[in-house]
Protein backbone atom coordinates (compact mmCIF):
# COMPACT_ATOMS: atom_id res chain seq x y z
CA UNK A 1 0.00 0.00 0.00
CA UNK A 2 1.58 3.17 -0.61
CA UNK A 3 1.83 6.33 1.52
CA UNK A 4 0.25 9.23 1.47
CA UNK A 5 -0.08 11.48 -1.89
CA UNK A 6 3.53 13.58 -2.14
CA UNK A 7 2.10 16.88 -3.07
CA UNK A 8 5.37 19.96 -4.11
CA UNK A 9 3.83 22.05 -1.55
CA UNK A 10 3.83 19.30 1.59
CA UNK A 11 7.14 17.70 0.29
CA UNK A 12 8.62 21.43 0.27
CA UNK A 13 7.15 22.74 3.77
CA UNK A 14 8.74 18.98 5.12
CA UNK A 15 12.24 19.05 3.87
CA UNK A 16 12.40 22.81 4.54
CA UNK A 17 11.49 21.85 7.97
CA UNK A 18 13.68 19.14 8.46
CA UNK A 19 16.82 20.45 6.90
CA UNK A 20 16.92 23.57 8.99
CA UNK A 21 16.59 21.51 12.11
CA UNK A 22 19.60 18.97 11.46
CA UNK A 23 21.65 22.20 10.29
CA UNK A 24 20.41 24.61 13.45
CA UNK A 25 20.74 21.10 15.68
CA UNK A 26 24.21 20.38 14.58
CA UNK A 27 25.56 23.84 15.06
CA UNK A 28 24.37 24.07 18.81
CA UNK A 29 25.95 20.75 19.58
CA UNK A 30 29.07 21.58 18.02
CA UNK A 31 29.48 24.77 19.15
CA UNK A 32 30.74 26.03 22.74
CA UNK A 33 28.25 28.43 23.89
CA UNK A 34 25.68 26.35 25.61
CA UNK A 35 26.40 28.28 28.60
CA UNK A 36 28.16 31.60 29.35
CA UNK A 37 29.53 33.80 32.32
CA UNK A 38 31.16 36.60 32.85
CA UNK A 39 34.42 36.04 35.60
CA UNK A 40 35.71 38.81 37.41
CA UNK A 41 38.96 38.42 39.09
CA UNK A 42 40.64 40.81 41.30
CA UNK A 43 43.85 42.28 40.62
CA UNK A 44 46.29 43.88 43.05
CA UNK A 45 46.07 47.05 41.80
CA UNK A 46 42.46 46.79 43.17
CA UNK A 47 40.29 46.86 39.58
CA UNK A 48 39.32 43.34 38.01
CA UNK A 49 39.70 41.34 34.81
CA UNK A 50 37.34 40.19 33.63
CA UNK A 51 36.90 37.48 31.33
CA UNK A 52 33.98 35.88 29.24
CA UNK A 53 33.69 32.14 30.00
CA UNK A 54 31.62 29.68 27.74
CA UNK A 55 31.50 25.68 27.68
CA UNK A 56 29.50 23.70 25.08
CA UNK A 57 28.84 19.90 25.75
CA UNK A 58 32.46 19.24 24.18
CA UNK A 59 34.52 22.37 24.52
CA UNK A 60 34.85 25.30 26.73
CA UNK A 61 36.13 28.83 26.23
CA UNK A 62 37.83 31.31 28.10
CA UNK A 63 37.79 34.78 26.35
CA UNK A 64 39.35 33.60 22.95
CA UNK A 65 40.98 30.32 24.72
CA UNK A 66 39.65 26.95 24.39
CA UNK A 67 40.23 23.21 25.68
CA UNK A 68 38.04 20.42 25.81
CA UNK A 69 35.70 19.85 28.48
CA UNK A 70 36.94 17.01 30.75
CA UNK A 71 34.51 17.37 33.50
CA UNK A 72 33.47 13.30 33.86
CA UNK A 73 30.13 13.92 36.03
CA UNK A 74 26.84 12.20 35.00
CA UNK A 75 24.89 14.64 34.00
CA UNK A 76 27.04 15.60 31.45
CA UNK A 77 27.87 12.46 29.78
CA UNK A 78 24.26 11.73 29.89
CA UNK A 79 23.62 15.35 27.86
CA UNK A 80 25.86 14.36 25.26
CA UNK A 81 24.78 10.95 24.67
CA UNK A 82 20.98 11.72 24.17
CA UNK A 83 22.05 15.20 22.19
CA UNK A 84 23.91 12.35 20.11
CA UNK A 85 21.00 9.58 19.84
CA UNK A 86 18.83 13.22 18.91
CA UNK A 87 21.48 14.19 16.25
CA UNK A 88 21.59 10.84 14.68
CA UNK A 89 17.64 10.25 14.66
CA UNK A 90 17.66 13.79 13.22
CA UNK A 91 19.79 12.77 10.46
CA UNK A 92 18.09 9.06 9.73
CA UNK A 93 14.45 10.79 9.48
CA UNK A 94 15.74 13.25 6.97
CA UNK A 95 17.81 10.64 5.07
CA UNK A 96 14.64 8.45 5.10
CA UNK A 97 12.22 11.14 3.45
CA UNK A 98 14.55 12.45 0.98
CA UNK A 99 14.60 8.34 0.48
CA UNK A 100 10.85 8.60 0.20
CA UNK A 101 10.47 11.54 -1.73
CA UNK A 102 13.22 10.59 -4.58
CA UNK A 103 12.95 6.44 -4.45
CA UNK A 104 9.49 5.09 -5.97
CA UNK A 105 10.61 1.68 -3.92
CA UNK A 106 10.86 3.36 -0.74
CA UNK A 107 7.19 5.18 -1.17
CA UNK A 108 5.03 2.69 1.54
CA UNK A 109 4.12 2.83 4.57
CA UNK A 110 6.52 1.21 6.53
CA UNK A 111 8.91 3.95 5.64
CA UNK A 112 6.71 7.16 6.16
CA UNK A 113 5.64 5.79 9.80
CA UNK A 114 9.98 5.17 10.10
CA UNK A 115 10.21 8.56 9.17
CA UNK A 116 7.63 9.51 12.01
CA UNK A 117 9.76 7.63 14.78
CA UNK A 118 12.73 9.07 13.87
CA UNK A 119 11.71 12.14 13.82
CA UNK A 120 9.85 11.92 17.57
CA UNK A 121 12.59 10.00 18.77
CA UNK A 122 15.48 12.99 17.87
CA UNK A 123 12.40 15.43 19.82
CA UNK A 124 12.58 13.48 22.82
CA UNK A 125 16.33 12.77 23.00
CA UNK A 126 17.41 16.61 22.46
CA UNK A 127 14.24 17.14 24.72
CA UNK A 128 16.06 15.05 27.63
CA UNK A 129 19.65 16.48 26.82
CA UNK A 130 18.46 20.30 27.08
CA UNK A 131 16.29 19.09 30.23
CA UNK A 132 19.17 17.66 32.27
CA UNK A 133 21.58 20.25 31.02
CA UNK A 134 19.28 22.91 31.86
CA UNK A 135 18.38 21.58 35.27
CA UNK A 136 22.34 21.13 36.40
CA UNK A 137 23.82 24.36 34.81
CA UNK A 138 24.93 27.16 37.75
CA UNK A 139 25.30 29.75 35.13
CA UNK A 140 23.02 30.94 32.15
CA UNK A 141 22.41 29.19 29.23
CA UNK A 142 23.15 30.70 25.75
CA UNK A 143 22.92 30.62 22.27
CA UNK A 144 24.15 26.89 21.55
CA UNK A 145 21.47 25.95 23.93
CA UNK A 146 18.92 27.72 22.55
CA UNK A 147 20.00 26.47 18.76
CA UNK A 148 19.47 22.60 19.83
CA UNK A 149 15.93 23.53 21.37
CA UNK A 150 14.90 25.32 17.97
CA UNK A 151 16.24 22.72 16.32
CA UNK A 152 13.89 19.90 18.28
CA UNK A 153 10.76 22.70 17.48
CA UNK A 154 11.42 22.42 14.14
CA UNK A 155 11.71 18.63 13.49
CA UNK A 156 8.73 18.72 15.87
CA UNK A 157 7.05 20.72 13.48
CA UNK A 158 7.70 18.42 10.63
CA UNK A 159 6.75 15.51 12.39
CA UNK A 160 3.17 17.42 12.78
CA UNK A 161 3.07 17.87 9.26
CA UNK A 162 3.81 14.14 8.88
CA UNK A 163 1.14 13.40 11.12
CA UNK A 164 -1.13 15.27 9.55
CA UNK A 165 -0.69 14.71 5.72
CA UNK A 166 -0.92 10.50 6.92
CA UNK A 167 -4.17 11.26 8.83
CA UNK A 168 -5.78 13.82 6.00
CA UNK A 169 -4.82 11.63 3.35
CA UNK A 170 -6.58 8.47 4.62
CA UNK A 171 -9.63 10.25 5.95
CA UNK A 172 -9.50 9.30 9.17
CA UNK A 173 -8.70 5.71 8.79
CA UNK A 174 -4.82 5.27 9.44
CA UNK A 175 -3.07 6.29 12.40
Amino acid sequence: MPGPELSPKYVRTTLLLMLTSLLVTLVGFSTPAWTSSQVALPTPFGDALTSRVTAGLWRACVDDVCGPVKIDNGWLLATRAFATLGLLAGIMSTILFMLYIFVDRTHNDIIYLDIIVTSLVQVSCILLAVSIYGSNSSVNLAWSFAFTVVGMCLEFMAAVVLITKRWFSYEHDGL
